[in-house]
């Protein structure tokens, strides 16, 4: 894993070594071990056209200086900075040596060359992998870049008149001079929504980020981006379960395998669930020495997963390390905040931060259990969406009759229970499927309702319409041919874990020097998991239920039944004590009024609320706090201090 920059101009000016280093060195967290720079106007100064790459590495294949970015081809026409690991690269370089290809290195990086050599903008497709990159063909004045299938390492770039701008972290592209931060007001709008803001826009006006499975190519013609992959969902249908279970795991098997390469030493983020303790279990058959698990904990009982994770530990004699995430981590909050470069409200990051920098004192490469949940029917919106298909059946007036006989029930606001997922799934039962889906997984943020009611009188204008569901419906209609819950993997694998999830991990894990490597979302075994029918995923009302059979052998009953927690931090409490009076003052009636966005009556409506204990408004009041501290570092330019 590495960090990317590079700057493209053709209006005649070249590209200044001083800016491409500084874009480089604000990302020397996400490569300490070299760094690099190419500036192709060097040898032609009377060029109209300027490139210049910037590079910096942690190196994990071919630790030697010949692996060095920015590389080149032989006569020095091709040149490329990456950013991830090429898993196939082995087969790909002795294959492209048989065409007569002169390699310089060991390099996984390389191959992209030389395959870029041979098929053009086609190369991408033979890449298996996670990977963000940039190459520059002088002879023919092209500049491609390029991501994985499903977006594991990001790229953000700014195009002009006059210049075209990329780096794998937006700061670095603030770097250059005179950019303009002025928030995208449609960004925020979706941001409400989703806790993120979703691909292609970025919080910033003019900022963009490349969407999973897309290349992006800039010629003298101008600037174009194509799609190259489109995952095929197509189930098939009419085998036993034992010829799915079996498929599955050899499957699951070699990936891990395949994942498991590196120059340096590895480990697994392990939570206890079944994602991660398969990995481990894999893992562990695999290495010929003790495998390294690292685990985070909370205080708080019920968030706390630490005795799971132990009993796999245990039971596979992995070396084992822990840390306990406690409410003064807030103080990394403004921290964690800058290195996202925009708002992101999902409160995990804060256990990812701790659990990353615990790895990195030990490891460079990381294995991840993400992608499990969204593949295998692992959340609890899947279930909503069986029973409220069933609902479907039935007259509306019953449907709307059932939530006002809830409302009776003493049901809690502040704790999630039976009773209170039921009155859920039934309010928005009334909705169009995909509709409801994405308010099942946005249960606790604003809805569209909410955030008209948040904005103020201006902002009301200028997004009246507006609608965020529209990012997720769009990837429906994608896979309109599908099976519902089919369709519901698909989106949620495009949408919160290409946006929320993914970004999560390469921010918190890069800030801490360390790759993460997620083998149910490599391509190959995607591409499986997803010919297997979705009934065999949610068989009944149960969760996994196809993953679980595969790992009958490998897991303990312990793990395969016990219920799933998440990840998440437990902000309810941190709203309650520590967060009160930092909310109270940054969301003060003058700051609010002054900033413009927000409706101080309906905020304070929220606080009041929650403090009250009528409403759990915690995840509200965190998207809002969260908004309100990437403001000030990259808006305001201040100093914030929790």
């Amino acid at each position: 894993m590495c960090g990317i920059v590079g700057i493209l101009t053709f209006n005649g000016y070249p590209v200044e070594k001083e800016v491409l280093n500084r874009m480089s060195q604000i990302l020397t967290h996400r490569g300490p071990d070299a760094e690099g720079v190419y500036v192709s106007s060097d040898g032609n100064p009377h060029s109209d056209i300027s490139i210049g790459l910037g590079h910096r590495r942690l190196s994990i294949i071919d630790l030697s200086p010949a692996g060095k970015q920015p590389m080149s081809n032989e006569d020095g026409s091709i040149w490329l900075v990456c950013n991830g690991e090429i898993y196939n690269f082995q087969k790909l370089r002795a294959d492209l040596i048989c065409k007569g290809h002169l390699f310089s290195s060991n390099s996984d990086s390389e191959v992209i060359i030389h395959l870029y050599e041979e098929y053009g903008d086609n190369c991408v497709k033979k890449l298996n992998g996670i990977f963000a990159f940039a190459l520059w063909d002088e002879k023919t004045q092209k500049l491609l870049l390029a991501v994985d299938r499903v977006g594991v390492k990001p790229l953000y770039y700014l195009h002009d008149d006059e210049k075209l701008i990329f780096a794998s972290e937006i700061k670095a592209i603030l770097e250059y001079p005179n950019i303009n931060r002025e928030v995208n007001l449609e960004a925020l709008h979706h941001y409400l929504t989703y806790l993120y803001v979703p691909a292609p826009n970025t919080m910033f006006k003019g900022i963009k980020r490349l969407e999973p499975s897309h290349i992006l190519t800039w010629t003298r013609q101008g600037v174009k981006s194509d799609r190259y992959w489109k995952l095929d969902i197509t189930e098939e249908l009419g085998r036993p379960e034992k010829y799915y279970a079996e498929n599955l795991l050899n499957q699951l098997k070699s990936t891990i395998q395949m994942e498991m390469v590196a120059d340096v030493p590895v480990g697994i983020f392990l939570s206890g669930g079944i994602d991660s303790s398969a990995i481990v279990a894999v893992a562990a058959q695999l290495s010929s020495e003790p495998v390294k698990t690292f685990s985070i904990g909370f205080e708080e009982e019920e968030y706390n997963e630490l005795k799971y994770a132990r009993f796999v530990a245990e039971r596979y004699k992995t070396e084992h390390h822990e840390f306990i995430v406690k409410p003064n981590e807030l103080d990394l909050l403004t921290k964690i905040i800058w290195q996202f470069d925009e708002p992101f409200a999902d409160s995990s990051a804060l256990a990812n931060y701790r659990l990353a920098e615990m790895a990195s004192q030990y490891v460079k490469v990381a294995l991840s259990g993400a992608g499990g949940d969204e593949v295998f029917a692992g959340y609890y919106h899947y279930q909503a969406d069986k029973i409220a298909a069933i609902l479907d059946k039935y007259p509306d007036f019953i449907k709307t009759f059932i939530p006002k006989v809830i409302d009776i029930l003493p049901i809690s606001q502040q704790k999630p229970n039976i009773f209170r997922r039921t009155k859920r799934v039934l309010e928005n039962a009334v909705y169009q499927p995909e509709y409801r889906h994405c308010r099942y997984i946005n249960i606790y943020n604003f809805n569209e309702e909410q955030k008209f009611d948040l904005y103020s009188h201006e902002l009301k204008q200028h997004l009246k319409d507006s609608d965020s569901l529209d990012f997720t419906k769009s990837f429906f209609d994608e896979a309109e041919s599908a099976h519902f819950l089919q369709r519901a993997f698909y989106v949620d694998l495009f949408t919160y874990l290409s946006n929320d999830v993914l970004i999560l991990t390469d921010k918190m894990s890069m800030l801490h020097s360390l790759e993460v490597r997620v083998p149910y979302l490599n391509y190959k075994f995607l591409e499986y998991a997803f010919t297997i029918p979705s009934f065999l995923k949610l068989k009944g009302f149960e969760k996994k239920y196809i993953l679980k059979k595969a790992l009958k052998e490998l897991l303990p009953k312990t793990i395969l039944k016990r219920k799933k927690r998440g990840f998440a931090v437990p902000i309810l409490h941190w709203f309650n004590r520590d967060l009160k009076e930092v909310f109270t003052e940054l969301f003060s009636e003058k700051n609010v009024k002054k900033r413009g966005y927000f409706n101080y009556d309906y905020i304070a409506m929220l606080l009041k609320q929650h403090n009250d204990g009528v409403n759990d408004n915690s995840f509200k009041l965190w998207q809002l706090l969260c908004f309100e501290l990437w403001h000030r570092i990259y808006i305001d330019g201040s100093n914030v201090v929790c």
